[in-house]
């Protein structure tokens, strides 16, 4: 199903960094974005209609309106007449608080097509609503798992039901760390941010404890303990101890999960009683961090121990 984002909940979305006013086209806000690119009206205005995007969001800043308005009022109504004709525009984002020409606004209205002005500046305005319709239109997936921020690295806690994610979670809460999302995460890739996860608005901070029912962390634990979304650094597979099975005892070998076809690096913890397993999760935590700033303890330490041997020979 393609996904669309109404003119009305865009600027509901935005009403805190953008700020938007209506000042033409008003009511006519079930139009749909569909696309997370924007296009600048300059080469339409230009009269160059070869390649016009018209299913974006079309933005205006001093540029156009400078051009706009040196053009004589004959051309003018032309070029706006002729951008007005493209019946799927979303709407009109103008920057800086412009004033647009009466002609362009009159038209907006008779066309029923929004146009809404911001004071931010132009360039910034298109990177705020840029990074706000790749959130929408992200690929997205949903897991059963555990989601939480761990010394700043975005856990995310993986196992069969009744292994004890959310038991161990819960204990890291409680230790000082920040719980994201549980029972179900979803995931979604956004440009420049990798994989990145959050919870379902209906039981967002809620989990559920076999014994006791639901709870509710950020009353329990306050706000400091809970945060809406975060990039996921490291997939955390707990799974019941098997007495058979080998279990990584080095770490030099890197292992992966593909999700959204980025790769995640991932660990397996073999859960037993006798086992801390929310402490392990915290040195983890710290071992993927290291990782990421260059240190990587196993290869580290086999690197020594060759050289060692090879002095010994």
């Amino acid at each position: 199903m393609e996904k669309h984002v109404s003119v009305e909940q865009f600027i509901k979305d935005t009403r805190l960094t953008l700020k938007l006013q209506i000042i033409a086209g008003k009511g006519s806000f079930e139009r749909n974005v569909a696309v997370s690119d924007l296009n600048r009206l300059g080469l339409a205005l230009t009269g160059n209609f070869v390649y016009f995007p018209s299913e974006r969001v079309q933005v205006i800043g001093l540029t156009e309106l400078t051009y706009i308005r040196s053009l004589n009022k004959k051309i003018q109504k032309e070029r706006i007449d002729k951008i007005f004709s493209y019946r799927r525009i979303p709407c009109f984002l103008v920057s800086r608080n412009l004033k647009m020409p009466s002609y362009f606004l009159k038209t907006a209205d008779r066309k029923k097509i929004p146009v809404l002005v911001s004071k931010i500046a132009t360039t910034k305005l298109i990177s705020i609503v840029t990074n706000y319709l790749e959130d929408k239109f992200a690929r997205e997936i949903s897991l059963h798992g555990t989601l939480l921020d761990i010394f700043g690295e975005g856990i995310l806690l993986l196992g069969e039901t009744g292994v004890g994610k959310s038991e161990t979670a819960l204990e890291l809460i409680d230790r000082g760390h920040r719980l994201v999302a549980d029972d179900v995460v979803y995931l979604s890739m956004r440009t420049g941010k990798g994989l990145i996860g959050r919870g379902s608005e209906l039981i967002q901070h809620h989990m559920e404890l076999r014994g006791i029912g639901i709870i509710d962390i950020r009353n329990l634990f306050g706000v400091a303990a809970i945060r809406n979304q975060k990039e996921i650094n490291l997939i955390v597979n707990l799974e019941t101890w098997h007495s058979h099975k080998e279990y990584e005892r080095l770490g030099l070998d890197e292992k992966t999960s593909s999700i959204l076809g980025i790769k995640i690096p991932k660990l397996v913890i073999p859960v037993r009683p006798g086992r801390n397993i929310a402490t392990l999760v915290e040195v983890a935590a710290l071992n993927e961090r290291l990782k990421r700033m260059g240190y990587f303890t196993a290869r580290q330490l086999n690197t020594r121990l060759i050289k060692h041997m090879r002095k010994n020979k």
